[in-house]
């Protein structure tokens, strides 16, 4: 599938918490979908994450940091929202430099310009994935 596809059919999957696949997905799942398509490496797996259960959902943030170097905002990164230091939403940086999201449960996966993302927490990180060893895999 070329992007215009992958975002066509990421859009049309709704929200359900835990989910991990096009029947329906929360952040993580629709990140970890995303990123596999436009990039081909599949992220690890978490439990359902909610920012509803802080402790599950931090414990997955920490492992991802194994993975992943802080960027600049850049197509391909993960987005990563947080209040005060914990983990709560993330999204992920299409080639047009857009960021795609699976929100709440009254609605499938939304896009929006960084601007209006970054409204949402009161503190959003980039992240770019490190390749086998180690070194950033991301675009610059």
């Amino acid at each position: 599938m070329n992007a215009e596809e992958i975002i066509s059919v990421a859009k049309r999957v709704p929200y359900v918490p835990g989910g991990r696949d096009l029947d329906g997905w929360d952040c993580y799942g629709s990140v970890r979908w995303l990123y596999h398509q436009f990039t081909g490496v599949l992220m690890p797996e978490f439990p359902a994450l909610s920012h509803k259960d802080a402790l599950v959902t931090q414990r997955a943030a920490w492992s991802l940091h194994d993975y992943v170097d802080e960027c600049n905002f850049q197509p391909l990164a993960l987005a990563a929202q947080y209040k005060g230091r914990r983990w709560v939403h993330t999204g992920f940086v299409l080639p047009d430099r857009r960021i795609i999201h699976a929100y709440d449960d009254s609605s499938k996966t939304t896009i929006h310009r960084r601007s209006m993302f970054e409204m949402l927490a009161p503190v959003t990180k980039y992240y770019q994935w490190k390749d086998q060893d180690g070194h950033p895999d991301c675009l610059s």
